[in-house]
């Protein structure tokens, strides 16, 4: 429709523009031939210079929207660019990161390997977990081949991760201290009192304990540390293997408990110590 009038309007504009003309050039033949060339360039700039000024905006606009076009086109490819020169920065740095906490880490369980020379320290790598108790039971990738044997201890920067309970050639499975099948005899270094360290029993928690047989005249309060006390177990006396998080009666409803959070953080366990005692 839009189109049948534009093809319209033409074609009258047209018609106007030869009638004039030809009205000019009939006009012409009456003149004496020395001004007819003037009248003609006179009339033909009479009628195009109305569509002058229109061509020349029309030709402008078009040059400045290809341009518009192709300098949008220029910019979207260089933000592409950059978006992804961005991303390749970012997953460096993230490896860079990846690499300082690594070499943090080995650095503090070299120095800590220093520290116990004389427990013939192994170190050694979390490979895997066991799928229905994530924290209680960890495999490392060390084993007999390196002098690893069972009820060794193993150890963090952090404290006390748990014992040896399997051994294989080139790898073993460790107990955590905060497995359901460990019970450790532990001691609060300020008070001196004995308790019983029980794993796996704080629910939503893999980091969690509970200490149980508190004296009920005990004083052990919240952020208190808990540390192996060398009693009826493997392990020996000193290590730190967490902090008391709340305080509470026990289900006799007479004596106290605790639930503790182990100093060692599971779910982010990558190296450790194996040590003979």
């Amino acid at each position: 429709m839009i189109n049948e009038l534009l093809k319209k309007k033409f074609f009258t504009v047209l018609i106007i523009v030869v009638i004039i003309v030809g009205i000019i050039a009939g006009v012409g033949k009456l003149l004496p031939e020395s001004k007819r060339a003037n009248i003609f360039s006179d009339a033909v700039g009479i009628v195009i210079s109305p569509f002058q000024g229109s061509f020349s905006w029309a030709v402008g606009n078009i040059k400045d929207s290809a341009q518009y076009f192709i300098d949008n086109k220029k910019t979207s490819q260089e933000n592409k660019r950059l978006k992804d020169k961005i991303t390749v920065l970012e997953n460096k740095l993230e490896k860079v990161d990846a690499y300082r906490e690594e070499n943090l880490r080995l650095k503090e369980i070299l120095e800590l390997s220093k520290q116990n020379a004389q427990h013939n320290p192994v170190c050694a790598e979390v490979i895997g977990r066991e799928a229905e108790n994530w924290s209680g039971i960890i495999k490392l990738n060390k084993g007999s081949l390196s002098g690893i044997e069972k009820n060794d201890i193993v150890v963090e920067t952090a404290g006390l991760v748990g014992y040896v309970s399997e051994v294989g050639t080139n790898w073993c499975a460790v107990t955590t201290v905060v497995s359901p099948d460990s019970g450790i005899s532990c001691i609060v270094p300020r008070t001196a009192e004995i308790v019983m360290l029980q794993g796996g029993l704080v629910e939503k928690s893999s980091n969690g304990f509970t200490l149980s047989y508190i004296p009920e005249n005990s004083t052990i309060t919240q952020g208190e540390a808990i540390e192996t006390s060398g009693e009826g177990g493997i392990y020996p006396k000193g290590l730190l293997v967490g902090r008391v998080e709340n305080i509470h009666i026990g289900a006799d409803g007479v004596s106290k408990e605790a639930d503790g959070k182990a100093a060692v953080d599971f779910k982010k366990l990558r190296e450790v110590l194996v040590l003979k005692y």
